[in-house]
């Protein structure tokens, strides 16, 4: 509502003068900021009607508070009778067909009761999407009969039901648009419909809609606000090019919308895409991990096949020498044969050297495979690692459930505490009060005490039973100025002590029917 400030709610505010603004559904306080900065230019009252707002009283009016700036944390419709008189009320709160009904009978019934002029209400939401579509942020606190059929989806223009994506797709919206007791625009016309007085009702459909609803009587008492609505509402034609400007911006958000929506899909898809490269990469750098131990393995193997190879070169070497000395040298024949028997059993100790390598080669083989079977086991780890991360996850939730829940609790008891403050406030007024009587009481006491009838009566009210102080009294030469002074004052005497009785009496009363 922030949107129509400059343009249209400041001049009427001006136009108007109101003493007491109401502001129902203030959100981030956007609105609420002008509003304050209007109410303290003009000393007038600001009241605050919210039940959840994102904002804190400090963030409107500073750290120094004012009086004349107030935050209910309620139902507006708990909140309304508390407040009176009001001049000004903006409507920008549960945007559904019962809760803006009943604001407005409620406010009429409360003028009636008051005898004070409707008054002036500017509303939000009078266009699409809540004209004819209800919407509801705590759908449990309308009653079932004038709750609509409701879904957590979006809406789009010229689509009668819910789709995703849309706009508001994470609020509670009537299913069906259109029909009896649907939307914000149809609550208005409804009320204007059933009562008998007579309303002005002036709609502007930029920004979702503005609405402004002016009761006859207030629009002639006040000739400022006649120009300022002639300068400010728009012609009819003008009105019509409004509403084409407002269809065209909801087709480009709309078209938005499904770009950022299918935007989002595609970052999900590419995270996904990106979590199964990195786990393709894993598997990929254990194989290479694998594949380079068996090289290794191989390349030892291999090294050993070489030793091998060269040691059977140089015994053939060797063989080969012996049989041309053996050609060349017969006289030695014994001799040669003898050191061919070495060489043979040296060819055989190498042939069992030669075994055992391949026993080793063997055992490394039997190492892989149980390498392999590490991999195996390690991957069935990290699965169930995964499993108790899920279950984890849960346990967060449940946990967030149960903190929702300390939090309504506490704010119950903030109800509680405000409820008992009131009661005590009250308590000291009656105090207050008791101790102004008590007061005027005891001042009534003195003068009565203080008057001169009663100081005069004070010589006989100290005469004894025996008559002995009016005998001596006789006897002077004053009796006559004594008669007549008790002539005089003894009437006065019996009014005071009456008037004296009276005030008791009646304090009396007083403090027992308190």
């Amino acid at each position: 509502m922030y949107r129509f400030w400059d343009s249209l709610t400041l001049p009427i505010l001006k136009a108007v003068k109101p003493h007491t603004i109401i502001e129902v559904g203030a959100w981030r306080g956007e609105n609420t900021k002008r509003l304050w900065g209007f109410c303290r230019d003009n000393a007038a009252s600001l009241h605050i009607i919210d039940p959840a707002p994102l904002f804190a009283l400090e963030d409107i009016c500073g750290k120094s508070r004012s009086e004349k700036i107030f935050l209910h944390k309620k139902m507006s419709l708990d909140v309304l009778p508390e407040i009176c008189p009001f001049d000004v009320v903006l409507i920008d709160g549960d945007h559904n067909w019962y809760t803006v009904y009943q604001e407005l009978k409620l406010l009429n019934k409360l003028t009636k009761k008051n005898k004070t002029l409707f008054p002036l209400m500017l509303f939000h939401d009078t266009s699409w999407p809540y004209a004819r579509r209800d919407q509801y942020y705590n759908p449990e606190a309308i009653p079932e009969e004038f709750r609509q059929k409701h879904d957590r989806r979006g809406m789009l223009p010229g689509c009668l039901g819910l789709t995703n994506p849309g706009f508001n797709s994470s609020d509670n919206n009537a299913v069906c648009e259109g029909g009896a007791r649907n939307g914000v625009l149809t609550a208005i016309e409804d009320f204007l419909n059933e009562t008998k007085e007579m309303f002005h009702f002036y709609t502007i459909p930029a920004f979702h809609g503005y609405g402004i609803i002016i009761s006859d009587a207030r629009l002639k008492s006040c000739p400022a606000l006649q120009e300022v609505l002639l300068s400010l509402l728009p012609a009819e034609s003008v009105r019509l090019l409004i509403a084409d400007l407002e269809k065209n911006r909801l087709d480009i958000q709309a078209n938005f919308i499904k770009k950022g929506h299918l935007a989002e899909e595609y970052r999900r898809s590419l995270t996904a895409l990106e979590t199964q490269i990195q786990k393709l990469q894993q598997t990929v750098t254990l194989r290479d991990q694998a594949i380079s131990q068996k090289e290794k393995i191989i390349a030892e193997n291999e090294q050993t096949l070489r030793n091998a190879n060269t040691a059977i070169e140089e015994k053939n070497q060797i063989a080969a020498k012996i049989s041309d000395e053996v050609a060349d040298k017969n006289k030695i024949i014994a001799e040669n044969e003898q050191a061919l028997c070495k060489a043979n059993i040296a060819i055989e100790e190498k042939d069992q050297a030669i075994e055992k390598i391949q026993g080793q080669v063997s055992q490394k083989e039997e190492i892989i495979a149980q390498i392999h079977d590490e991999i195996f086991e390690k991957d069935k780890i990290i699965a169930q690692g995964e499993q108790t991360l899920c279950k984890a996850n849960i346990t967060v939730a449940e946990k967030n459930q149960i903190i929702e829940k300390m939090h309504s609790e506490i704010s119950q008891r903030d109800k509680r505490l405000q409820e008992t403050s009131k009661t005590l406030t009250d308590i000291k007024a009656s105090m207050v009060r008791k101790n102004r009587e008590i007061h005027h009481y005891r001042r009534e006491l003195f003068s009565v005490y203080s008057s001169k009838s009663w100081r005069y009566m004070i010589p006989f009210r100290k005469i004894g039973s025996g008559g002995r102080r009016l005998v001596d009294i006789l006897h002077q030469s004053k009796v006559r100025a004594v008669i007549k002074r008790v002539y005089y004052t003894l009437p006065g005497f019996l009014r005071n002590r009456q008037t004296i009785e009276n005030l008791k009496n009646n304090f009396k009363d007083k403090e027992t029917a308190d």
